[in-house]
């Protein structure tokens, strides 16, 4: 790669892309745990085995004979921004059967090839749910550490290739800096505490806070009560028997660092408690991950859960802050902590010493009131009450309340939504308490409207809890499902109906939801399809008001217009009228046709598109409104 033959290896590709090759993290009794990868001609599973001018890649995992490594472990690539398509040549050594995973900018599994050996292996988004562009992929049996070292199979790969849009606005660098997580955490942690010490640095065994030094005497941490870091009030901590740290009262815990970390794993020793989480926060107590337990009380969260943001303390916890498990039958505490920093990452600006004040300020409750709606006042924030609906909230927040774009036979494709008090599927029909429902056709004009579409809702930000009332004058059944920034389905509650519906990071993993859909089936599918009219009122929005998860307004604000092509003016923005054409929208917002790289005995291999009022496939052919179609043979 651009120095190294082993480890972590990365390449560089086209104006800025970079590819990272790493393990799977599996330790299995094949091969045990992998460290990276290597570039070698040597066995095992290596078809080109001993050649000196073919080499191959394969995971880095212990040497059976000197010429032969288990090369078991899963291949992981990780791409500095999302791509189209990745395909690669299988050079196995026999017919034991692999897969290519792909996975979205979250690690989320996004779509699977059939198992195959001895060939190229291909997936682009077509295979991907939703269309996703793909940010890694991983060959392997089973996805993630499941698979590889633990199941006695042996390969590797060669000729690796991958297609994409390159961004003038990529950030390879600081991508791909993330992705390597630094060589620290190949190194020993810089703070390790399996059990703590009866006493802190200081000689206490409890107090408001306890104070203990890392694996380097420069690492400090500070183990306190919740309500103590944030809030200042009496609570303590101990050391009890057997060497855990945990909370006097029934309250989270909470480990603050003197160094930003890239890496904090817990293990907790509290009976289980319903909702418990891990809560990263940056350097001011802001929260910038949420992970449930990875099992056997185990929790951990690094640089990819927080977006590249240094861990300054974690929380174990059911609720982020000082609304802490004062509802849990027993204190929260911890058995085992580790964690992994450099001492060049900023410190932070109040060192950590036994004082009620750790902080200059209160940290911001993550858990904040961004928005609650209740549809009374019968319009928007803009004056609407029918169509895509924008709904302001504290600092900036906004929420869009719009339609599934299912288009089924009970009530045809929406219109958005609207506020009603009229029926169907509305418990409070002719009542001035209104609601909300989807904008379907009208079963008797002015008096009862199908409202049989998905009421889908879309934030500014990521938040963290989204509640609302299913205000349904039946009892058939709906959920709701949360969806990442990209509007993938990442959570969902049970189905239901004529009661409330709540969804947090209990139930997506912990990750920030940005946006939710009401229904009986996520997407179109459900909707007008199925025959279910249902309103909803009361939406209650909880988050943080940092502008750290924002995204682009006009991914929000689906009533704004981005582009439209008519494609009448016969050439596109750079007055191109065939190829790889590229039209220019508003504020800064890009789309480039072209065509799908087929070459059948039909049409040939396409040279990208053409505007066009000619024939094939085209009815509106000899007219001056023109359209676009691939441009063959």
């Amino acid at each position: 790669d651009v120095g190294q033959t082993k480890g972590k290896l990365v390449f560089n590709g086209a104006r800025g892309f970079k590819v990272l090759f790493t393990d799977d993290r599996s330790a299995g009794a094949y091969g045990g745990r992998a460290r990276g990868v290597h570039i070698t001609n040597k066995d095992h599973g290596n078809i080109k085995d001993g050649s000196l001018s073919d080499f191959v890649l394969g995971a880095y995992n212990d040497w059976e004979t000197p010429t032969a490594n288990y090369h078991s472990s899963g291949i992981v690539a990780h791409f500095s921004h999302g791509v189209t398509e990745v395909s690669f040549d299988c050079t196995d050594n026999d017919l034991t059967l692999k897969r290519l995973f792909a996975f979205d900018e979250n690690g989320v599994l996004i779509g699977k090839t059939a198992p195959n050996s001895q060939t190229l292996f291909s997936i682009d988004v077509k295979q991907t749910s939703n269309m996703q562009l793909i940010y890694s992929v991983e060959f392997d049996t089973k996805a993630g550490p499941k698979g590889g070292a633990s199941d006695g199979t042996y390969f590797t790969l060669d000729n690796f290739r991958v297609r994409g849009v390159v961004s003038e606005e990529t950030k390879a660098e600081d991508d791909i800096t993330l992705l390597l997580l630094s060589s620290v955490l190949n190194s020993e942690p810089s703070l390790l505490y399996d059990g703590f010490e009866i006493e802190d640095e200081l000689g206490r065994s409890s107090g408001e806070n306890l104070i203990f030094a890392g694996t380097s005497n420069a690492f400090q941490a500070l183990v306190c009560a919740d309500d103590n870091l944030f809030g200042n009030l009496p609570s303590r901590v101990e050391i009890a028997s057997a060497k855990i740290a945990k909370a006097t009262q029934t309250t989270g815990i909470v480990v603050a660092f003197n160094y930003g970390l890239e890496k904090v794993v817990l293990t907790a020793n509290n009976t289980p408690i319903a909702g418990e989480k891990l809560f990263a926060y940056d350097v001011d107590y802001n929260t910038i991950a949420i992970k449930t337990s990875t099992g056997n009380r185990e929790f951990s969260v690094n640089l990819i859960d927080t977006g590249g943001r240094l861990i300054y303390a974690v929380e174990l916890d059911a609720y982020a802050g000082k609304k802490t498990g004062a509802q849990a039958a027993n204190p929260f505490s911890i058995r085992r902590l580790s964690g992994w920093g450099k001492m060049n990452h900023p410190v932070r600006n109040v060192l950590l010493r036994p004082m009620k004040n750790l902080v200059e300020k209160s940290a911001v409750s993550p858990s904040r009131l961004l928005t609650k709606v209740d549809f009374d006042c019968g319009v928007d924030s803009t004056g609407k009450s029918s169509g895509d609906l924008i709904f302001d909230g504290a600092d900036g927040f906004r929420l869009v309340l719009t339609d599934d774009d299912s288009d089924g036979a009970n009530g045809g494709q929406a219109d958005g939504v609207h506020i009603t008090n009229k029926k169907a599927g509305n418990s409070k029909a002719n009542t001035a308490d209104l609601v909300v429902g989807a904008n379907n056709n009208w079963l008797v004009r002015g008096q009862s409207n199908y409202h049989s579409s998905g009421i889908v809702g879309r934030f500014s930000h990521g938040v963290e809890r989204v509640r609302l009332v299913c205000t349904d004058d039946d009892a058939t059944t709906k959920t709701l499902f949360a969806l990442d920034e990209s509007e993938s389905v990442i959570g969902q509650t049970q189905p239901g109906s004529r009661r409330s519906f709540e969804i947090d990071g209990a139930l997506t993993n912990g990750r920030l939801v940005y946006g939710f859909e009401f229904d009986t089936k996520a997407g179109e599918a459900g909707g007008s399809a199925d025959g279910t009219y249902f309103t909803i009122d009361d939406i209650e929005i909880y988050g943080s008001a940092t502008g750290k998860t924002a995204r682009n307004e006009s991914v929000v604000a689906a009533a704004r217009r981005l582009i439209f092509l008519d494609f009448n003016s016969k050439h596109d923005s750079f007055a191109r009228q065939q190829g790889d054409l590229v039209f220019t929208g508003s504020n800064g917002f890009r789309v480039l046709f072209t065509d799908d790289d087929s070459s059948g005995a039909s049409g040939g291999q396409a040279d990208g598109v053409h505007v066009t009022n000619k024939n094939y496939g085209n009815s509106k052919v000899g007219t001056s409104d023109y359209v676009l179609g691939e441009i063959g043979r």
